[in-house]
């Protein structure tokens, strides 16, 4: 007989006498804080997007005087596309805004807590 020892303790031996239960456990764990993530990550670009499209908005209705010692206003306003600019942006800023909304709305059905985004 050979003097082999036995062995009973270890994360190897622990992994191979799983039940399948654990395996299963294991297994949801790691895909849920995939989906957590990605979802966290999502909100959190959908969030910069909105507020990149209402910068951009805001500096658009920035009219002044290309020149500081001037008092009129700049004179080379296409008002066409000023106010086609205008509704682009808002209506970007608004498809946004609801996508965001659902992302969050679908993060808290999946996860029961609103996204902590920082």
């Amino acid at each position: 007989m050979t003097d082999e020892k036995k062995v009973t303790t270890g994360k190897f031996l622990e992994k191979l006498t799983l039940s399948n239960k654990a395996i299963k456990d294991a297994r949801a764990q790691q895909i849920a804080r995939a989906v957590g993530l990605k979802y966290k990550r999502l909100v959190e670009d959908i969030e910069t997007k909105v507020e990149d499209l209402k910068a951009e908005r805001e500096n658009a209705t920035d009219l002044s005087p290309s020149i500081a010692t001037s008092l009129l206003p700049a004179q080379d306003l296409d008002a066409d596309k000023f106010v086609a600019n205008d509704l682009k942006l808002s209506i970007q800023i608004r498809n946004a805004e609801k996508q965001l909304k659902k992302a969050k709305e679908r993060y808290e059905y999946f996860f029961g807590v609103t996204p902590e985004v920082v």
